[in-house]
C-alpha cells in the first residue's frame, strides 16, 4: 500500500493507493472493501467514480473497472485509488449526478471525431482517482472510449475534440498546431489590441488579442491562442496587467462571482469551422 500526503486548504488529505493481486476469485466490491476498509456504499461509489483499475502483470494501469459486482479471477491484479475528499464529493452528488454544473453537449459529429462543449467545472480527462466529471467519460459510448485531442482547464468552458480510435487521434494531434483556436474573455482594465509574446516555462508563447470592447473597469476581448503552453492565456493576460476576471489562480483585483470569464468559442481547420452556439458564448 502506498500513502500520499497532500496539503489542502483544510490541512492534509490522505490519499491511499492499494495494488492488490487476488488470491482467489472475488467480487470486485468485496475486494475493494477488504483492502480499503470502506463501507459497501462507499466501495460501490469508488468503482462508479472510476477510481478502481485492472492492472497488468507489471502492476500498471490498464483499464477502469466499472461494475462493482464483477468477478476478479485469482491471479488478476486490481488498483484501488482512494481519495476520501473526492469520494465524499462524489457521494454528495448522488452517485454521479452533476450538482450545480451544466451538462456537456455535442456540437458537431464528424466521420472521425466529435466536437463537444465542456462546461466550467468539468475536466478534460480523469485521473487515477476518478473520471466521473470528465469529457472523455461523458462522450464515451458502449465499447468505444473517447480520447480528448485538446485540453481545457477545469474552470474554462468551451470546445473540445474527442475521437474514438488511435489512428484518428494520432492524425488530429499531429495537425493540432495548424488549427485556429479562438477564445472570449472578460479582463480587468482596458486591454488593447496586441500580440503577447511573453515566454512561458522557457518556451516561446504567442497570444493575439484580435478584438476589444470596453465595459468600464473591464473589457471584453477575443483572443487567438497561437501556441499552447500551460495556462497560456491566463498567464499572458496576467503578465500584461489585465488578468481574466474570476481567475482563482492568476491576478489581483479580478475576483468575480460569475467564475472564470474565459471560453474557447471557435475552432477552425482548413474548411472546417466549429463554433459555440450564441447562447453559450460569454458575449
Amino acid at each position: 500500500m502506498l500513502l500520499n500526503l497532500e496539503c489542502s486548504k483544510g490541512g492534509f488529505v490522505l490519499r491511499q493507493t492499494f495494488k492488490v493481486r487476488a488470491k482467489e476469485n472475488s467480487k470486485l466490491i468485496q475486494l475493494v472493501m477488504d483492502k480499503s476498509g470502506l463501507s459497501p456504499e462507499d466501495a460501490k461509489g469508488l468503482v462508479e467514480m472510476g477510481a478502481v483499475w485492472s492492472l497488468d502483470s507489471k502492476m500498471a494501469h490498464r483499464s477502469r473497472l466499472r461494475d462493482s459486482q464483477s468477478t476478479i479471477l485469482a491471479g488478476n491484479s486490481v488498483g484501488i485509488f482512494l481519495d476520501q475528499k473526492l469520494l465524499k464529493a462524489f457521494q454528495g452528488e448522488g452517485q454521479g449526478a452533476v450538482s450545480g454544473l451544466g451538462e456537456p453537449f455535442l456540437v458537431s459529429k464528424q466521420p472521425s471525431f466529435e466536437v463537444w462543449f465542456k462546461p466550467s467545472g468539468w475536466v478534460s480527462e480523469g485521473s487515477p482517482y476518478g473520471d466521473h466529471l470528465s469529457i472523455e467519460r461523458f462522450a464515451s459510448k458502449k465499447n468505444r472510449e473517447a480520447h480528448a485531442v485538446n485540453r481545457l482547464d477545469r474552470e474554462v468552458a468551451g470546445l473540445m475534440i474527442v475521437t474514438f480510435d488511435g489512428k484518428s487521434f494520432a492524425g488530429l494531434q499531429k495537425n493540432w498546431g495548424h488549427w485556429q483556436k479562438i477564445y472570449q474573455a472578460e479582463v480587468l482594465g482596458q486591454l488593447e489590441l496586441q500580440i503577447i509574446e511573453l515566454p512561458l516555462d522557457g518556451k516561446d508563447a504567442k497570444t493575439k488579442v484580435i478584438s476589444q470592447r470596453s465595459l468600464g473597469h473591464t473589457s471584453q476581448v477575443e483572443l487567438e491562442l497561437v501556441t499552447g503552453r500551460f495556462h497560456q492565456i491566463r498567464r499572458h493576460l496576467e503578465g500584461v496587467g489585465h488578468p481574466v476576471m474570476g481567475d482563482p489562480k492568476y491576478g489581483r483585483g479580478n475576483k468575480d462571482s460569475r467564475g472564470l470569464m474565459l471560453r474557447c468559442i471557435k475552432l477552425v481547420f482548413q474548411d472546417l469551422v466549429f463554433e459555440v452556439p450564441s447562447t453559450d458564448r460569454l458575449f
